[in-house]
């Protein structure tokens, strides 16, 4: 036992080196060593929660007068290896600019353009959704949009371009609370948007 414990140290601290004995880099791989609160929550409160949203919120945006919002969007799904590589390359930009601050993603409550906007200029980001008759139906309808953040010295979280260092210092908004304020540094920047919003889609919570 002794022998077999001792070669699989061995095959252990082997795996850990390069061909040239250098030390390999796992860090990229490897998850997060700080304590991770519980993702957790009771099917209870979930229920209610989404309940809430729909006797009250949903309720009023519907009935709204005169901008009622037919068949509002109760819920938007993101592939998993979609969400990764956001966070990935939010990750890598930010590190390669030098930023090590705390990062983070801020999700704003959106809603998309009329679909007739589309095909115009400054709306090519929404074209590929004219492709599928389940997304030409997302006009007007509640949607997500998420930005970086990051860190500020005061303790405050403002959202940034990882792409564009000169958005390091003070962010790309002036106030985060505001998000019609964008500075124009750059034309567009680090974001995630088109999930799959049901309605239109399954209701049932299929695809669509």
């Amino acid at each position: 036992m002794r022998k077999l414990s001792t070669l699989l140290l061995i095959l252990f601290l082997a795996s850990c080196t390069s061909s040239d004995n250098e030390v390999v880099d796992t860090t990229a791989t490897l998850p997060s060593t700080r304590a991770v609160k519980s993702s957790t929550m009771s099917y209870k409160l979930i229920n209610e929660m989404i309940n809430n949203y729909r006797d009250n919120q949903l309720v009023a945006i519907e009935s709204a007068s005169p901008n009622a919002i037919k068949e509002d969007a109760q819920s938007i799904r993101f592939d998993i290896e979609t969400l990764k590589a956001f966070i990935a390359s939010v990750e890598t930009n930010a590190r390669n600019n030098g930023n090590t601050k705390n990062l983070g993603i801020r999700f704003y409550y959106a809603a998309y353009p009329e679909v007739n906007k589309w095909t115009t200029e400054g709306y090519e980001d929404l074209q590929e959704l004219l492709d599928d008759p389940i997304t030409q139906q997302y006009g007007n309808k509640h949607t997500l949009i998420m930005i970086p953040t990051m860190e500020q010295v005061n303790g405050r979280h403002v959202d940034f371009n990882p792409l564009d260092v000169n958005t390091y210092d003070n962010g790309i908004i002036v106030d985060a609370e505001d998000v019609s304020r964008y500075t124009k540094q750059t034309t567009s920047g680090a974001a995630q948007n088109h999930g799959s919003l049901i309605p239109p889609g399954n209701t049932s919570g299929g695809e669509n």
